[in-house]
């Protein structure tokens, strides 16, 4: 559901903090439930197609795999 609504809005590209979701990550008390991660997991799977890696910081991806 977040890539149909991301591109029924017009998106084309998602900016992904990198960096930042890696110290969140690895800290002890996640923001994130399982359940959230795991849907993070599917969307940059099945609909993001990395096409910039600013040195690990920001990943640019394109939204893809969405009729």
């Amino acid at each position: 559901g977040i890539a149909t609504h991301l591109k029924e809005a017009g998106y084309t590209h998602v900016l992904l903090h990198q960096q930042g979701l890696d110290f969140v990550l690895a800290g002890n008390e996640w923001p994130l439930r399982e359940n959230e991660l795991a849907i993070l997991r599917e969307f940059r799977t099945n609909h993001l197609r990395a096409i910039y890696n600013g040195g690990g910081a920001y990943v640019l991806y394109q939204l893809e795999g969405v009729p």
